[in-house]
């Protein structure tokens, strides 16, 4: 009896009930070491009892359940040891920095260990802060307060995000609320190599990189990514080739095939040197990993390669997707939280596509010219790792790049022509003159690489903008490609039911997300921190927003709100900063009518002054940054049903105006604590 897919990749196997048990501890938590004793104690009967068709399902349901668990405990363990202890109230604490700060627009970052916790530490962008680096250990006295969302509706889960990556908390520390302690120097391995890192990209500046060059030099060659700008990012994202910046199993291939290469000239001569050159092989590979900075992809690709390595030994093909999976599987016993990480994700996801789809795909076009051969490699190639990742791109990006084909079918060989010629450069470094001559070209190779994918990108129609896709989408994505390969299989009547099934359900249920999320009339409110503004919805295709200062950087607003819109297929709004009047919305002195409905902004100190015999009935009064004084300057002005106050606000300013409220008995509500307020027109 011809053995199923599970059988013939075993680790596939034990992957598939780790991911749910995973998922699961992160999104439940609870739980419990028990909860995978007792499962495996099962398992350990069954497999001792031995007897006839039962003992075997028993056995498989209790490996699943066992693996399940473990995936549960595992990522429990995680997110409790990443938890804050500390209360949300000023303290003194000792804290090592980590990482070397990071300049924002108004604060310094310092990640710090923190009693054996990482955090997130902005310092106050003073002369003083600056004089910060790696290694520093400070008192601070600060509140380490737990990460929280805005609650946006379908904003970006900045709780998880960190959470998946070890923080516990941030805080910021104001001026002269640290003191500096001694400086302490990290002498291990993973130090050196990170300093080492840091030195080859002074070299790089030193040779005449800078700007975006740099950025992509030290992307694709170190794995250096946090100078690269968001132009770039981009750039590179809409072109469909996002990938080549973040150090890969693209990257490692390249560096693997150098070495195999160099090492295979010896063990052809003298066989005995094969295995400790593969043995080298490996452990240069892993001291490359470290060195730039052991990031998720490079790990997988690193793990992947080197039981590729070692299983050249044997004269078996090894079974690729099994190692896949065996990579997967050690890797999420190691860190579960990287199932979460999107690198982890797509990464994955391309190399399992193009394992299971390539061959398929190429088969069907067949071709005897082995030139044309390669050419149509490289497109399969292409297509079979964006059916992997496509989902992924649409859920995190919101767009999806219609040139993928053409600009992955050159963009590989540029990438590693930037690679050998920064290998070349490097090694040149006792001939000064020639290494210089070698600058030069590759940074007219990475212009050229950007220029031509600035170029690509204006292409009409080049990029698919404003997608949506939810988890539920994307398992019937996953699931249609399944049913497409088991038709590649086999074109049989049960195979077509399938892949139309799949395919009804899936348009149904996009159809049914389309009618139940839909904006409704009437006015929004969002919390978007320090871009206080008013959206007024009429339909998907026309809206407004009116900004609450006239000189806001609408792209902050934008950008949080970018998910919500795209998941209620909303058209871009309508700017409105300053006097405006249509047959829908008015606004004057920053007052809105919208379809009979009255909101006043009060954000700068215009009312102060002012008397008024017959005040201005408002529906919500919206106070926001910039106002000054007391609520006595402008509630006498107008008849206030609801007063709104803006996240903006500072902690004083919300609290008086809460008194006042409650002094007048008007309903009084904290944006922030809400995170959307909606106003519909039907209220009135």
């Amino acid at each position: 009896m011809a053995n199923g897919p599970l059988q013939q990749h075993p680790f596939l196997r034990l992957l598939l009930p780790l991911l749910p048990g995973i998922a699961v501890g992160d999104w439940f938590g609870h739980g419990s070491l028990l909860f995978v004793l007792v499962p495996f104690a099962c398992l350990l009967a069954c497999a001792l009892w031995q007897r006839g068709r039962v003992s075997n399902v028993l056995y498989g349901l209790s490996l699943f359940l066992t693996l399940f668990a473990l995936g549960w405990w595992l990522m429990d363990r995680h997110n409790a040891r990443t938890a804050n202890p500390y209360p949300a109230e000023y303290a003194n604490y000792k804290i090592l920095i980590e990482k070397e700060p990071t300049q924002k627009p108004r604060s310094l970052l310092c990640p710090a260990l923190v009693e054996g916790r990482h955090y997130l530490l902005y310092f106050a962008n003073d002369s003083a802060a600056h004089t910060l680096r790696k290694g520093d250990i400070l008192w601070v006295n600060a509140v380490l307060r737990s990460p929280r969302n805005k609650g946006i509706p379908d904003e970006f889960d900045y709780v998880s995000f960190l959470r998946h990556r070890g923080v516990s908390g941030t805080a910021y520390v104001a001026p002269y609320a640290w003191r500096y302690v001694r400086h302490q120097d990290d002498h291990s391995l993973v130090a050196s190599l990170s300093e080492s890192r840091d030195d080859l990209i002074g070299h790089y500046r030193e040779l005449g990189f800078e700007g975006d060059n740099l950025s992509v030099l030290s992307a694709v060659t170190v794995g250096y990514k946090e100078d690269l700008s968001d132009d770039i990012r981009e750039l590179y994202a809409a072109a469909g080739v996002g990938h080549v910046l973040a150090l890969s199993g693209l990257h490692i291939g390249f560096i693997y095939a150098l070495l195999w290469f160099v090492f295979s000239l010896f063990w052809k001569r003298w066989r005995f040197l094969k295995l400790p050159l593969l043995l080298v092989t490996v452990a240069l590979l892993w001291l490359f990993a470290v060195f730039t900075g052991q990031s998720s992809s490079v790990t997988r690709a690193t793990t992947m390669f080197s039981v590729l390595a070692l299983s050249s030994l044997q004269l078996e093909r090894p079974a690729s997707v099994n190692t896949l999976a065996l990579t997967a599987f050690f890797m999420l016993l190691f860190k579960p939280q990287w199932l979460f990480d999107a690198g982890f994700q797509m990464s994955f996801m391309a190399v399992f596509a193009i394992l299971i789809f390539q061959k398929k795909l190429a088969d069907l076009f067949p071709t005897r010219n082995r030139y044309v051969a390669k050419i149509r490699d490289l497109f399969t190639l292409s297509t079979a790792a964006q059916i992997g990742v496509t989902p992924l791109v649409i859920y995190y990006f919101h767009q999806f790049p219609l040139h993928f084909l053409l600009t992955n079918l050159w963009i590989v060989p540029m990438v590693s022509l930037v690679i050998y010629l920064a290998a070349a450069m490097l090694a040149l470094w006792f001939v000064p003159p020639v290494q210089q001559v070698v600058a030069v070209v590759l940074r007219s190779v990475i212009d050229l690489q950007n220029g031509s994918l600035a170029l690509t990108a204006k292409v009409p129609y080049a990029t698919v903008r404003g997608l949506w896709m939810d988890v539920v989408l994307i398992l019937v994505f996953y699931a249609l490609a399944w049913a497409f390969y088991r038709l590649l299989q086999a074109r049989s009547a049960k195979n077509i039911i399938l892949f139309l099934a799949l395919l009804l359900f899936g348009v149904g249920y996009r159809l049914f997300d389309y009618a139940t999320h839909r904006p409704h009339e009437g006015i929004y409110f969002y919390n978007v921190g320090n871009c206080p503004a008013v959206h007024c919805v009429a339909d998907r295709r026309h809206s407004w927003v009116a900004f609450a200062d006239s000189v806001a950087d609408t792209s902050v607003y934008f950008r949080a709100l970018e998910n919500h819109f795209n998941r209620l297929r909303i058209k871009s709004p309508r700017v409105v900063q300053g006097p405006y009047h249509d047959a829908d919305l008015s606004q004057a002195e920053q007052l809105l009518n919208f379809r009979g409905l009255r909101v006043g902004i009060v954000s700068d100190t215009r009312w102060r002054g002012k008397a008024t015999s017959s005040p201005y009935p408002l529906d919500v009064c919206y106070v926001a940054r910039g106002f000054k004084g007391k609520s006595k300057q402008f509630l006498p002005l107008f008849q206030v049903r609801h007063m709104l106050l803006d996240s903006s606000l500072s902690p004083f300013y919300k609290k008086m105006l809460k008194e006042d409220c409650a002094a007048q008995g008007i309903p009084c509500v904290d944006l922030s604590a809400e995170g959307m307020i909606f106003l519909p027109v039907s209220s009135e």
